[in-house]
C-alpha cells in the first residue's frame, strides 16, 4: 500500500477518482475569464463546467504534439501519481474540437487541488513557521523526488512556479503541496533515446531535508508497478494527443528508469539505503 502524501480536498479527489478512469471528458467546458487572467509561456485558462472548475493548458499552440505532447505528458503523471498516492492534481484530456487560429485544440484540464493555492516561492520561509514548514514538507518532497526522477521532470527544481502550497487554516504543521507542470517530462526530456541518463532530479527545496524512509517507501511502490499497468495508463491516451512514436518512447524510458530508479538516486542522494 503506498503512503498517502496527497492532502487535497474532497471535491478534488472525487474528480481524481473519475479521472482516473476517464482519458477524454465527455463534458461541455467553457472558458471562466471571470476567475482571472493566468500567466505561462502557453496561455492557460480557467474553464468551468457546473461547479467544477479547472485550468486547461496549453492555450495556444507552440509545438505540435510530433514534438511535445504536453497534454498527454500531464495526464499520463497524474494518473501514475494517482496509483502511488502522490500529490499530483488529477488531470483529464479536453478536445475542444473548434478553435481560433492559433489557440491549441487538444488540451489537458487540471483540477485546482485545493482552495487558494499558492506558489511555493510566495510563501515567507524566513520565519521560524517557514521553517517548521520545510521540516514538514520534508516527507513528500523527497517522495515526489523519485517520483520526477522517474519521469525526468525538472520542471520542479528550485525556483519554481510549478509546486504549490496550501496551509490548513494557516497552521504551519499542515501543509499542504502540489506538484502541477509536466509538460516537458518523459518523451520530452528522452528524445534521442536519452532517458539512460543519470539525471536524477533533487528535492525541490534546497532547505527540505531529505526523508530517506520517503524515498525508499516510494522507490518500492514504483518498482513494483507492473508493466500491464504502465501500459494501460500511456496506451489510451488517443493518437491525436499523442504519436505512437512517442508513446513508444514513452513505454521504454519508464521502463528503463523503473528498473534503474534506485541507482539513479543514489547518485545524488549517496546516503540512500
Amino acid at each position: 500500500m503506498a503512503i498517502k502524501w496527497r492532502a487535497f480536498s474532497q471535491e478534488t479527489e472525487n474528480l481524481a477518482r473519475a479521472w482516473r478512469d476517464q482519458t477524454v471528458t465527455d463534458r461541455e467546458w467553457n472558458p471562466r475569464p471571470d476567475l482571472g487572467i493566468l500567466s505561462g509561456e502557453t496561455n492557460p485558462f480557467w474553464v468551468g463546467h457546473g461547479d467544477a472548475v479547472g485550468l486547461a493548458k496549453p492555450g495556444i499552440r507552440r509545438q505540435h504534439i510530433h514534438r511535445v505532447p504536453r497534454a498527454a505528458h500531464e495526464k499520463i503523471a497524474a494518473d501514475l501519481a494517482y496509483d502511488l498516492n502522490l500529490p499530483v492534481p488529477p488531470v483529464v484530456l479536453w478536445d475542444r474540437a473548434s478553435v481560433l487560429p492559433g489557440e491549441a485544440r487538444f488540451v489537458a484540464i487540471i483540477a485546482v487541488p485545493f482552495p487558494n493555492p499558492a506558489e511555493l516561492e510566495s510563501v515567507t520561509l524566513e520565519s521560524e513557521s517557514g521553517h517548521r514548514s520545510l521540516e514538514v514538507m520534508s516527507g513528500v518532497a523527497s517522495a515526489m523526488s523519485v517520483f520526477d526522477t522517474w519521469l525526468s521532470n525538472t520542471d520542479h527544481r528550485y525556483p519554481s512556479e510549478n509546486v504549490l502550497v496550501g496551509m490548513a487554516n494557516g497552521d504551519a504543521s499542515i501543509v499542504r503541496l502540489a506538484y502541477i507542470d509536466y509538460a516537458f517530462s518523459m518523451s520530452y526530456a528522452w528524445r534521442a533515446k536519452s532517458y539512460k541518463a543519470p539525471d536524477g532530479v533533487p528535492i525541490y527545496h534546497p532547505e527540505i531535508p531529505p526523508d530517506y524512509d520517503a524515498m525508499n517507501a516510494t522507490l518500492i511502490n514504483i518498482e513494483t508497478i507492473t508493466e500491464e499497468d504502465i501500459f494501460e495508463i500511456i496506451e489510451r491516451v488517443p493518437p491525436c494527443f499523442f504519436t505512437r512514436r512517442l508513446l513508444d518512447l514513452t513505454w521504454d524510458g519508464l521502463l528503463y528508469r523503473q528498473a534503474h530508479l534506485r541507482e539513479l538516486m543514489a547518485s545524488i542522494y549517496p546516503d540512500l539505503a
